[in-house]
């Protein structure tokens, strides 16, 4: 087993652990089973799938009831807090409803790093890979710990504004997480517990979920891209450069090769399209809705008198900021490293060849010219420019909101 894959499995087993949680983990049993056989399997995620429902329907009920009397900080703290549920939802359901093209998806990259590893060692790109593998565990491993303070958060804060409500006015009124309706009073000690318990279950859901099935993502994005990238070194060194070329038996050896490389290449395209099935749906729902959680965020964060929701719309702003870069900065990286295939054959001694390899070499260059993309559902293209648009778009509704605010 080669190093690469040694990272790959250890990282791959991580991120199984934070859906394991949520209970849409990986199963490779599901390359066989139907979309109802895969969903009846995992009763542990149709159990959590019902509370978030429930929680959701008490959560919209409570819009309907008391939009007209709710304060403005309750309406913009309601919003991010369903749309992280909704998009938890969203992306546990596709992830298991396409447990066969993640299970397709795993296995051909392994089989990928198995073919590219019976190469000679190479330094220049192990170096790059390290570097990549090492960029992707630090970024995990903040958005993690970012998850655990937030979840820290949204547990305590509910009893430390009920302390704080105590002090000030000798009434225990219980506070909890979400603002919701339920069919009794969640405000009274007796049936506090109900509500508090329930929505910390449906945070706990949507927390696994949301970080495992980002994880799964990027973990994805770069070991292609790595992929990318030593076939990118394949191509460079298929001609030598001291080597009479001009001969049948070079061009034996080299369409061998060459076959191979095609074989690679065609396999790594359809390895990103697997992926863009997967997640495509899942992108468009976030790049609709980030602007306006992360201007809402923002805005509270800078306009509340209260350090501790101040404190929980900081975490929001953050999360989200992250997650809309991660999407797109990933998805940017296998854009680039899909074209600079074409490169390669520039950096290769394609000019010593005679017209048939030169031939060959000019299809690939053409295939690699067209970038491989992850979209949201075909109606964007996900790169840095389209999260630079975000973060404008974002900041033009801060901006409005902060002159409606002060007016």
């Amino acid at each position: 087993m080669s190093e690469e894959t040694k990272m790959y499995e250890k990282l791959l087993k991580r991120v199984n652990t934070l859906l394991i949680m949520a209970g849409c983990h990986f199963d490779e049993t599901d390359a066989k089973r139907t979309v109802i056989q895969r969903f009846s399997s995992r009763r542990y995620f149709c159990f959590n799938m019902v509370m978030l429902t429930i929680h959701l329907i008490c959560d919209f009920t409570w819009l309907a009831l008391e939009y007209k009397r709710a304060s403005l900080i309750e309406l913009t703290y309601f919003i991010p807090c369903v749309t992280l549920s909704l998009l938890a939802c969203t992306k546990s359901y596709l992830l298991v409803k396409n447990g066969e093209h993640v299970i397709d998806l795993i296995k051909s990259t392994k089989i990928l790093q198995a073919i590219s590893g019976r190469f000679e060692l190479r330094t220049k790109t192990e170096r790059e890979s390290n570097k990549s593998v090492t960029i992707l565990t630090a970024f995990m491993n903040f958005n993690l710990v970012l998850y655990i303070l937030g979840y820290i958060l949204f547990a305590i804060g509910p009893l430390i504004l009920t302390g704080v409500l105590y002090k000030s006015s000798g009434k225990l009124v219980m506070q909890i997480p979400f603002v919701a309706w339920y069919p009794f009073d969640e405000t009274d000690i007796r049936y506090w517990p109900i509500a508090y318990f329930h929505q910390l279950w449906a945070g706990f859901f949507d927390a696994s979920s949301v970080h495992g099935s980002d994880s799964f993502y990027s973990l994805s994005c770069v070991f292609l891209q790595i992929q990318f990238k030593t076939l990118q070194y394949d191509i460079e060194q298929i001609i030598p450069e001291e080597t009479n070329i001009n001969t049948p038996e070079f061009y034996k050896s080299f369409r061998k090769r060459f076959m191979l490389i095609v074989m690679r290449h065609q396999e790594l395209i359809r390895c990103v399209n697997v992926l863009e099935v997967i997640y495509s749906k899942s992108n468009l729902c976030i790049i609709a809705v980030s602007s306006i959680v992360i201007c809402i965020s923002a805005f509270n964060f800078t306009t509340s008198d209260d350090i501790i929701w101040r404190t929980i719309f900081l975490g929001f702003f953050i999360m989200w900021l992250l997650q809309v870069f991660s999407l797109c900065y990933y998805s940017n990286l296998i854009s680039l490293s899909s074209t600079e295939v074409s490169n390669a054959i520039y950096n290769s001694y394609w000019y010593k060849a005679n017209a048939e390899v030169m031939k060959d070499l000019l299809f690939v260059l053409r295939r690699g010219q067209k970038p491989c993309k992850l979209t949201a559902w075909g109606y964007s293209d996900l790169n840095l420019a389209v999260f630079s648009k975000i973060v404008s778009t974002s900041w033009s509704y801060f901006a409005l909101l902060q002159t409606m605010y002060s007016e």
